[in-house]
């Protein structure tokens, strides 16, 4: 199965999400295909640099970059103009639009998230959707 997943999913893994850890050690398992929109680079990033901690998000994307199984899906100019439908039709913002036009664009069976703004009816039916509680 392919995965997408938005910044959320890290930090419900880091937290000891029952889900996020059962869908962490079945993508480590090979039994998925984990793929990570850049933007959440970023956004991963920024929360731990604010925290004074940016070597937890290098320690915790080190194995993404390392094993097989996980694939960064860069920001291209046909997800960028996708995710601005997405962003006016559904008034998502910008950056969950880019997660979602990004999942959908690379043909992902699910996204897992912590956004309740991707847990809307119109998400849906467009891609299977997994809620992390937090």
């Amino acid at each position: 199965m392919k995965i997408a997943t938005d910044t959320g999913f890290f930090l419900r893994y880091l937290e000891g999400n029952e889900v996020a850890e059962t869908i962490w050690y079945e993508l480590l398992a090979e039994q998925h295909t984990m793929l990570i929109p850049t933007i959440v680079l970023n956004e991963i990033f920024t929360h731990f640099f604010q925290r004074g901690v940016g070597d937890v998000a290098q320690s915790l994307l080190d194995l993404p970059t390392n094993t097989s199984g996980f694939e960064f899906i860069p920001l291209s100019a046909d997800i960028a103009t996708l995710s601005a439908r997405y962003r006016v039709g559904m008034r998502l913002s910008t950056i969950d639009s880019i997660i979602l036009s990004s999942a959908l664009s690379t043909g992902c069976d699910l996204l897992v998230t912590s956004d309740s703004d991707l847990d809307q009816a119109s998400v849906k039916n467009l891609i299977k959707v997994q809620l992390l509680s937090k």
